[in-house]
Order: C-alpha cells, then structure tokens, then sequence
C-alpha cells in the first residue's frame, strides 16, 4: 500500500495529515518548519524475493520513511543529505535535470499549511456529527473495494446496503 491524500475528504488516510496538524497547532513548535510527515513500516510483512536484489537490500527499501516531504530543497537537506536519491524516504527522487519525478511526494510549506486547515475540517466535521448523534452508516468504495468494512467486526450483522456506500 501506498500513502496518498486522494480521499482525505471522505476522513480516509488521515493518520500522516493528523500528525502533521496536531504539530502544527502545537504551542511548542509555533514557528517550526515541517521537513516531512512519515510512517516507517518496521513490521512489514516478509519481503517477495526480487530478481539481482539480496534479501538485505529488499529490507532496507521496505523500511524506506513513507509519506510527504518538503519540496524546499534546503530544508529536505536537513534530514537527508542526498535527498535527490534518497535513501532514507520511499519514493523521492530528482531527474538528472534537477525536477522531481512526479511520483515524488513532495509539498510546499503553503500545502502544507491548507492540508492542516482540511484536517481541521475533518475534525470539526467529526465533533459535529457525534454531538448531533449522526452516524450514518456509509462505507467508502475505492476501485471497487469496500474498503471501510474491511476490518469491521460488525460488518456481518450491518444493516448497510448498497445505497449507503459512496463510491
């Protein structure tokens, strides 16, 4: 799986964005810069064995931080010094001509800042609804994959039907 900000709007993926928020808000870091906001996944289930790569190097990629970084060179400086091929975040890589690949999760400080302002959102939308006792049953369908009653213990005895998912 991969970390994306596609379906924040449905509160999906929100736990990298909260992370980010809670320190936004924080009186402790006021005027701090964000580098990035990252997941390590140190559990990651045993690694498929790929062709010319040893079984250390596979274990290193899967430990690779994942999530968004800061487009401002001189601050992703700080936490990796060869930030253009990084060997230390997931997916961050800079073409010969010095741009990114678009598959590099980068934002800016401006981004950053509006993602907070949307997780605020989220949250404040989430207050609201459990003070006005509003919790509607509507699972989220993604690619055709219910992918909010995945883990739901409940999801056999649910009164959800087909009506209530949001695709």
């Amino acid at each position: 799986t991969f970390i994306t900000l596609d379906n924040l709007k449905y509160g999906l993926n929100i736990q990298l964005p909260i992370y980010l928020y809670l320190l936004k808000k924080s009186s402790q870091f006021q005027n701090a810069k964000v580098a990035g906001f990252y997941i390590q996944k140190v559990l990651a289930n045993i690694p498929l064995i790929e062709e010319n790569k040893s079984l250390l190097d596979i274990q290193k990629e899967n430990l690779k931080l994942q999530g968004y970084s800061n487009s401002n060179p001189d601050i992703l400086k700080l936490i990796d010094n060869e930030y253009q091929n990084s060997q230390i975040i997931k997916g961050l890589r800079y073409k010969s001509n010095g741009d990114l690949y678009s598959s590099a999760k980068v934002l800016s400080d401006f981004e950053m800042d509006e993602l907070t302002i949307k997780v605020e959102e989220k949250i404040d939308e989430c207050i609201e609804n459990i003070l006005n006792a509003d919790f509607n049953i509507n699972p989220k369908v993604i690619k055709n994959k219910n992918i909010s009653c995945t883990f739901c213990k409940f999801k056999d005895i649910c009164y959800k039907s087909k009506k209530d998912e949001v695709v």
